[in-house]
């Protein structure tokens, strides 16, 4: 909710910015809260992709308006929210297991959407063409639910720190699959910071063991 309201004050490639610090911040919090150590390989995976997400986003960060701050503290909020998520699974999951986790997670978030539509909206709205529906459903399964018990999985077997920050690759596939499905054209800064992203995460994934 965060992220969707500030997007509102600023452009997606801000948004995009902040939205991928979550790596940083989910490494710091687990640094400070949990007393984990930071390896140097983590901190080189960190500053490499976050310099190739910057990279790949930089000509859409346009700031403009008097609201730009209220966005940008609003998708910070989001930002940080997912890092203490994803702090969170690490600890939960290992005891509860992966599927029983994203099961209650996934059960509170709907219970969340469903009171909040009906708090703020008319509940004629869910009078909507069949397509509507069709792509809801889809997007649920196929960009919700199924990314969500993954990531679960994920945490389960690498750790919370080290899903974030391969998550980094996040904005760069954006980009290519825009550019395949939507005909988007990428230039050579967005090329740059694709391959540094990606050899961030081939280095966390090749010196690393499981935290």
């Amino acid at each position: 909710m965060l992220d969707f309201v500030g997007l509102q004050y600023v452009s997606a490639g801000v948004e995009r910015l902040i939205l991928f610090l979550f790596p940083t911040f989910t490494v710091l919090l687990s640094m400070l809260f949990l007393g984990r150590r930071i390896s140097r390989v983590e901190i080189s995976a960190l500053i490499l992709s976050y310099i190739g997400i910057a990279l790949s986003v930089q000509q859409e960060v346009i700031l403009d308006g008097g609201n730009s701050l209220l966005g940008v503290l609003l998708i910070f909020g989001s930002t940080l929210a997912y890092a203490v998520y994803l702090i969170g699974g690490g600890e939960l999951i290992p005891r509860i297991g992966s599927r029983r986790f994203m099961a209650y997670a996934m059960i509170v978030s709907c219970l969340a959407v469903i009171v909040q539509f009906i708090i703020s909206r008319d509940m004629a709205m869910l009078n909507q063409p069949i397509a509507v529906y069709g792509y809801g459903l889809a997007i649920a399964l196929l960009s919700t639910v199924l990314p969500a018990f993954m990531l679960a999985a994920a945490i389960h077997r690498i750790g919370a720190s080290h899903t974030a920050i391969i998550g980094g690759i996040g904005p760069v596939a954006t980009i290519v699959l825009a550019v395949l499905l939507l005909g988007e054209s990428m230039n050579g800064l967005q090329v740059g910071g694709a391959l540094l992203v990606v050899a961030g995460v081939l280095l966390l994934g090749l010196l690393t063991k499981k935290p």
